[in-house]
């Protein structure tokens, strides 16, 4: 359908309002539950914020935004991703920067982009939260889409090296989609051995 008018998110009332939101994920880990509430296992942990299924026009958004760079689905996904942080944080403090997950300097040049940073970036511009750049640095190794549960889950925080000193004490890592975790507690164990007390994980869809 026709845009009637500019939406700040790009896309028509039709599709806007298809979005399947999950009103019932844990707040602080994301996984579906009968009822909000905080799941045990998550006491403790920081707020992972991964609100939408990976599945259907979701997955097509990321899909264009990570494999075609699309920024119109980006725009897209970082509107549904913007639109649940002040509900998310009704009851708390915002983190005082968002650190995307950096990818290695050969998958990089091979996609040509950071899709991870480009969504910080357009987040940055909505909630006027400043991106942390080139903090850390990503090394080379097999692509998590290749890998299996099992080896998924055992990546280290070895992977990841903080290359400056951190000065802020709450952090949110940003990636576009949150599948086994694995990548965002890598990251957070590597930004609390450099000293952050508190790591968020903001992801647009949750596999």
């Amino acid at each position: 359908m026709p845009l009637e008018k500019r939406r700040d998110h790009l896309t028509c009332d039709h599709c806007w309002a298809a979005m399947p939101e999950l009103s019932t994920a844990c707040p602080a880990c994301g996984r579906m539950t009968a009822v909000p509430h905080i799941c045990p296992r998550s006491a403790g942990n920081g707020l992972v914020l991964a609100p939408y299924p990976h599945e259907d026009s979701c997955r097509y958004l990321v899909h264009q935004l990570k494999y075609h760079h699309d920024l119109r689905a980006g725009t897209t996904l970082a509107a549904l991703l913007a639109q649940t942080v002040p509900w998310a944080y009704q009851n708390d403090s915002l983190p005082q920067t968002l650190c995307p997950v950096p990818l290695s300097y050969r998958a990089e040049v091979r996609r040509g982009y950071n899709q991870a940073a480009w969504l910080a970036r357009e987040l940055q511009r909505r909630l006027q939260i400043p991106v942390t750049r080139r903090l850390v640095r990503r090394r080379h190794g097999p692509r998590q889409v290749t890998r299996s549960r099992r080896e998924r889950m055992s990546l280290s925080s070895q992977a990841f090296r903080i290359r400056r000193a951190v000065p802020w004490q709450h952090v949110a890592i940003v990636d576009d989609v949150y599948t086994t975790g694995a990548t965002s507690r890598a990251l957070s164990r590597a930004l609390g051995n450099a000293g952050v007390e508190r790591v968020d994980v903001w992801c647009a869809t949750r596999a």
